[in-house]
């Protein structure tokens, strides 16, 4: 009996490490993905470095305003997000730690509380961005005054 009991436990216990070696070669796979993700999200936006600012733009044939370019930069990596900051920063999952290069920044330009500004944290405390009319899209420090009163949170899509 004790010969079976022990035979029994041993190949459970054997199964259910072979299940966590699974599991784990999952979640090793998926957080290489997911960083991977990231890297090609701020390498496509840094390709779009000086595209012009276009109200309504979502490409670059056009230019872009500032959800448009998100999104823009998003699809390039198979992740569909919605169309508008407002909508963005709602489905976004907010978070404060954790940041990730590619991840979203909210910010609220009219310092109301309601976001009205997202663009790409690329790491290093800089986001990249497409500010307003007559300009393009560029890299800006979180450090600065100006971003940093108006600052909301980071928001992720890939998790």
């Amino acid at each position: 009996m004790r010969i079976l009991f022990f035979i029994l436990f041993t190949l459970q216990t054997f199964l259910f490490a072979e299940d966590l070696k699974i599991i784990s070669t999952i979640d090793v796979k998926k957080d290489v993905e997911n960083i991977l993700k990231h890297e090609k999200i701020v390498k496509i936006a840094m390709s779009l470095l000086g595209e012009k600012y276009f109200l309504g733009g979502e490409n670059s044939d056009i230019g872009f305003d500032c959800s448009g370019f998100t999104q823009y930069v998003y699809s390039r990596v198979n992740i569909k997000i919605p169309r508008t900051v407002n909508e963005q920063f709602n489905y976004a999952i907010k978070v404060r730690t954790n940041i990730k290069k590619g991840d979203l920044i909210f910010f609220s330009i009219k310092l109301t509380g309601i976001p009205d500004h997202v663009g790409i944290y690329i790491g290093n405390n800089e986001f990249i961005h497409s500010p307003s009319a007559g300009k393009y899209v560029r890299i800006d420090s979180i450090n600065k005054r100006y971003w940093e009163i108006r600052f909301l949170t980071f928001g992720k899509f890939i998790y």
